[in-house]
């Protein structure tokens, strides 16, 4: 899948750049 940006990564890079890692953090926490 080259070239799709999946929604949760773009949402999760705008929240980077906001300074949010909120999200990221919740997603990432398995």
């Amino acid at each position: 899948m080259s070239g799709l940006s999946d929604p949760y990564d773009e949402v999760e890079r705008i929240l980077t750049e906001a300074g949010i890692e909120t999200v990221t953090d919740t997603n990432q926490s398995r």
